[in-house]
């Protein structure tokens, strides 16, 4: 049974190359809700996985107690925008509903992780006053680009998913400024968090059996 393990581009993913069980593939499926959703479709499909980790970095709400360099695993994921939590829009009930990700297959892959609700947003937020109104509307701890894509594509796969995400920034008006000095160091977090995860093998009893729909 192949693990998916699916990073947004490949500098979110390199830090694994070297230390994979056999049986963990990693790709990179692209940047953004669009891409990642298709590119994850796409990998699913080649590799004939049986489940879906997506590893990369995130941004943390303030407020959330949570630090740059701190590792976290999703329990779920929601879209969220400054317009609907604002009240200046509506998103589609079928679009505003959680997906719920396999927390028991996050913990075993990164034992020592915080679980967490993610914002998945279209754009990184820059204003530290949005940044404020999106956790509260959305209840997330962090904020990230891809989750909600993957996850959807996993769901339509049938396959379970999961994230184990690093902290590279503070949501808000530091937070590209913090991305840039941060985020290598903190995909390396993320893969050294996940290497116990690795070699125990818990994570292998949690895969699906059979094979993942066609897609």
């Amino acid at each position: 049974m192949t693990l998916l393990l699916a990073g947004a581009f490949r500098p979110e993913i390199s830090p694994f190359i070297e230390h994979l069980p056999a049986d963990v593939l990693a790709r990179a499926v692209g940047i953004g809700l669009v891409d990642a959703g298709l590119g994850a479709l796409v990998a699913i499909r080649e590799t004939s996985a049986r489940g879906v980790v997506f590893v990369g970095t995130c941004g943390a709400f303030e407020g959330a107690g949570l630090t740059i360099g701190d590792v976290v695993v999703l329990r779920d994921t929601v879209l969220a925008d400054a317009a609907s939590a604002r009240g200046e829009g509506h998103l589609l009930p079928t679009l505003a509903a959680p997906i719920e990700g396999n927390l028991a297959l996050g913990l075993a892959l990164a034992p020592g992780a915080r679980p967490v609700r993610v914002a998945t947003v279209l754009a990184v937020t820059t204003d530290d006053e949005t940044a404020t109104v999106i956790a509260r509307a959305s209840g997330a701890q962090v904020e990230h680009l891809e989750a909600f894509a993957v996850a959807a594509a996993a769901v339509r796969a049938g396959i379970p998913f999961t994230a184990v995400l690093g902290v590279a920034n503070m949501v808000g008006s530091h937070g590209r400024s913090e991305w840039a000095a941060h985020h290598e160091r903190v995909s390396t977090a993320v893969r050294d968090a996940m290497l116990p995860g690795f070699a125990t093998g818990a994570f292998r009893p949690l895969l699906v059996d059979a094979a993942p729909s066609t897609l």
